[in-house]
């Protein structure tokens, strides 16, 4: 919060992709839409279906590159007239496994695109 973020829009094979980089750390959102509606996403890893986003987690630690589904969650997507831009906010949760234990994060993000 409160660090610049450079928001990044573009398209895979005709559907809609957001990545946000903050410094060393990414996160992807991978629509099933060629286009945002006003409505709530379902985040589901391996999702195809329209209603629903795959988001991934990325982060950089010297020479490796970590990447973490985010396992649940949803994306309330609404557009605000007066601005004339989409707002997105984010809640999901990471799930990560290690060895013999299980470890659980939230993943919150607002953010704005025109």
């Amino acid at each position: 919060e409160a660090r610049p973020a450079t928001l990044k829009v573009y398209r895979v094979r005709g559907d809609l992709t957001i990545v946000i980089e903050q410094r060393d750390q990414f996160c992807s959102l991978f629509f099933h839409e060629k286009r945002l509606r006003n409505t709530t996403y379902d985040i589901e890893p391996a999702s195809k279906g329209r209603g629903s986003v795959e988001a991934t987690y990325s982060f950089k630690g010297g020479d490796q590159v970590a990447y973490i589904n985010v396992s649940s969650g949803t994306i309330q997507s609404s557009f605000d007239k007066e601005k004339k831009m989409w707002k997105l906010k984010v809640d999901g949760l990471i799930t990560n496994l290690t060895d013999r234990t299980l470890t659980y994060y939230k993943a919150k993000a607002e953010f704005w695109v025109k």
